[in-house]
């Protein structure tokens, strides 16, 4: 469930729990008005309060206060005044069955949303795409250089790029090897170009490549939803065709936004290109070569994402439902045009 929330099967029965301690006083006909009918009624809604706390992640802690009020029923209530053997036993039951109960930690899929940083961090963890304060606009903010581990490679016998696990496409020396870089932020963090697909907020996820293509795989989720990301540079019989870059985003579970930035800095970024959106395109003007970078959604074929742009970059918020998929192609000569 998204927010952090994971409804685990004692915690369910936890909540069974708080509901027939409500109604237990009257199911066995003791006054109402009883110390003991009261201590019940006041034990349930508080039951029952902790539980619905404790589906959260972040507050999971919160069914170890269940253990006392387990304690009291088994103890505690055998002293009140206006209760029956009946309900002294029927208490001392669901006091122990609720002490059992709240001992599992239950289901976890540590995914706690936008509270992830302040959750589960670890000395020496870096959390995938979290905000911090001093982030300011969109897209994944690197203070550092990844290990070139981190780096997957897709290629189409012509060149190759490198995609990062965090879903950029970090180098690219385009349309061959022997021309200068089209994306180069692996060399330097500041002014290198990059084109990133990457989920809005704290994310987990992998990549892997096709054992038998040069296809990269990597899975998104951030508590809200979960997308496949997945990249691959086709290879075409005709070596005049222009050649391609294809970036699908699949929608796996609920939904998810994702932060999408083109920053394209071409010649080792010596050259500062023109972006320009026409129809269903990016163009990059002013650069060799002369790209552009097109999307193509699975609803809408025609579908546009409203690219904002400024100083040769360009970034937008999409968001994308289980089911749904979204197309990116980076489309350039080829070396023989």
């Amino acid at each position: 469930m998204a927010w952090g929330v994971t409804v685990s099967w004692n915690l369910i029965l936890i909540v069974a729990i708080g509901i027939w301690l409500l109604f237990a006083p009257a199911l066995f006909g003791i006054d109402t008005r009883s110390a003991s009918a009261d201590s019940d009624r006041l034990v349930g809604a508080l039951v029952i309060t902790l539980a619905v706390i404790a589906w959260a992640e972040v507050g999971r802690s919160a069914r170890y206060l269940n253990l006392l009020l387990g304690a009291w029923l088994v103890v505690g209530t055998w002293f009140l005044s206006g209760g029956s053997p009946a309900i002294h036993w029927s208490d001392t039951v669901s006091g122990l069955l609720l002490i059992l109960l709240s001992l599992p930690l239950g289901r976890i899929r540590d995914a706690y949303g936008s509270f992830d940083p302040y959750v589960v961090w670890t000395p020496g963890r870096k959390i995938e795409g979290a905000r911090t304060p001093e982030k300011s606009g969109i897209g994944e903010k690197m203070d550092h250089y990844r290990a070139i581990s981190d780096y997957g490679v897709i290629g189409n016998l012509h060149t190759a790029a490198l995609v990062s696990s965090g879903g950029s496409i970090d180098w690219a020396c385009l349309p061959s090897f022997d021309f200068p870089a089209f994306f180069c932020r692996l060399l330097d963090l500041k002014i290198g170009g990059y084109f990133q697909i990457h989920p809005v907020g704290v994310v987990q996820g992998g990549a892997g490549l096709s054992r038998e293509s040069n296809i990269l795989s990597t899975t998104f989720s951030n508590g809200f939803g979960k997308v496949a990301l997945t990249d691959l540079m086709p290879i075409s019989a005709d070596e005049c065709e222009p050649q391609e870059i294809l970036r699908k985003v699949e929608g796996v579970e609920g939904e998810i936004d994702l932060e999408v930035i083109f920053k394209p800095t071409p010649r080792f970024a010596s050259v500062t290109p023109t972006l320009s959106a026409k129809e269903n395109g990016l163009w990059v003007e002013g650069s060799d070569p002369i790209a552009a970078l097109f999307t193509i959604g699975s609803e809408d074929p025609s579908q546009t994402i409203g690219w904002r742009i400024e100083n040769g970059r360009a970034e937008r918020i999409v968001r994308v439902k289980a089911g749904e998929a979204l197309y990116f192609l980076l489309s350039y000569p080829s070396e023989s045009e």
